[in-house]
């Protein structure tokens, strides 16, 4: 006597069928995965929570042999969710900027879609690119650039005023001209060496003393 197959798991059969094909399951057809029969949709299409199997093409998502879920199953270049899991899948401004479900490296999302740049990047010719960091160093040779080229104009100035008594219109406007560089020059001075003496702040080293205050 042969022994009788239970349906997968929802699904139904009627009296008498000789063979599991005939189980009516609740979405999907009784199919073998790994072994053990369950009701599953085709291999192109995804099961939503509905409990409906839907074209995996038309809803830009990537099926792969199995039990994919629309909610969970990974998207096409050019697509993102708006939150995982979640059945919402939107179309990219730009497809470039999305790829293997989220976004490329220096682009934030997703609720801006990948428009906008991740923090420490900026947008240059519609590319996010990385900021460079300026080292204490760097902003310190800066300043002392700025101070020495403050110090010649400065002599040169003051070498006009001493040789030349009888100024010219010409010769005026560039004591002028010079005076006012001086000015700007001498700001640009101050905030690049104030810049300079700043130390950067290790985080690491900031939660290590936290936790030793607690």
């Amino acid at each position: 006597q042969r022994k009788c197959q239970a349906c997968p798991q929802g699904g139904e059969a009627p009296a008498g069928s000789q063979a599991v094909s005939a189980c009516e399951c609740p979405f999907g057809a009784p199919r073998i995965f790994e072994n053990e029969t369950m009701c599953l949709c085709d291999r192109s299409e995804a099961l939503t929570d509905a409990q409906k199997c839907v074209s995996c093409s038309e809803n830009h998502v990537v099926c792969s042999p199995g039990a994919d879920r629309l909610a969970t199953a990974p998207l096409k270049d050019g697509y993102i969710r708006l939150k995982e899991p979640s059945e919402e899948i939107f179309k990219c401004l730009d497809p470039k900027h999305c790829r293997n479900s989220r976004c490329v490296p220096g682009r934030t999302g997703p609720p801006s879609l990948c428009t906008a740049c991740s923090p420490q990047y900026r947008e240059s010719n519609k590319i996010c690119v990385e900021c460079k960091s300026v080292s204490s160093q760097q902003k310190f040779s800066v300043g002392l650039g700025c101070t020495a080229t403050l110090v010649i104009m400065a002599a040169i100035a003051w070498t006009l005023r001493r040789h030349a008594p009888q100024r010219s219109p010409r010769s005026e406007c560039l004591l002028q001209l010079i005076t006012a560089q001086l000015m700007a020059l001498l700001q640009l001075a101050q905030l690049w060496t104030v810049l300079g003496g700043l130390t950067p702040v290790d985080p690491a080293a900031t939660v290590a003393d936290a936790a030793n205050v607690t």
